[in-house]
């Protein structure tokens, strides 16, 4: 009788075993793909966050180049002002763009996946600026 005991204890733990490997196994796999549908989400939202900097920055920018950089532009032409006074105008858009725009939540997350999200900023202004300024100047044809 202990014999068959033993033998059934033995067949009862090996089963138990099995079992937990089987449930260890399972969820690996699970966290695996949990870890994955995060990782798309953490990159989903990166890319949601950029897409509103970018076209936050464009309306800063057309307002900026609407109520004040065009006659300013003007001005600095016929020497009534100085490009530090435009490039000024370049450095209130990515201000603004920091403080209106993102939150410091927004920003940090940007920060620490994206890098220098500063110099992305200035880099979104400065391309704002000339796709504004190309679009606003005259057509030539070409001859």
């Amino acid at each position: 009788m202990e014999a068959i005991q033993g033998v059934l204890l033995q067949v009862l733990l090996a089963a138990l075993i099995a079992l937990v490997v089987v449930l260890l196994k399972s969820a690996t796999k699970w966290l695996e793909k949990k870890a994955k549908e995060a990782e798309t989400e953490g990159q989903v939202l990166i890319f949601q966050l950029l897409t509103r900097l970018r076209e936050g920055i464009e309306e800063i920018v057309q307002e900026i180049e609407q109520t004040r950089a065009g006659t300013l532009r003007e001005q600095v032409k016929s020497g009534e002002a100085n490009e530090d006074q435009l490039k000024q105008l370049g450095y209130e858009a990515a201000q603004r763009a920091r403080s209106e725009i993102l939150s410091q939540d927004e920003f940090k997350i940007l920060q620490s996946k994206v890098g220098d999200i500063n110099r992305n900023i200035k880099t979104m202004v400065e391309s704002s600026v000339l796709k504004v300024k190309t679009a606003n100047s005259p057509k030539r044809i070409a001859s």
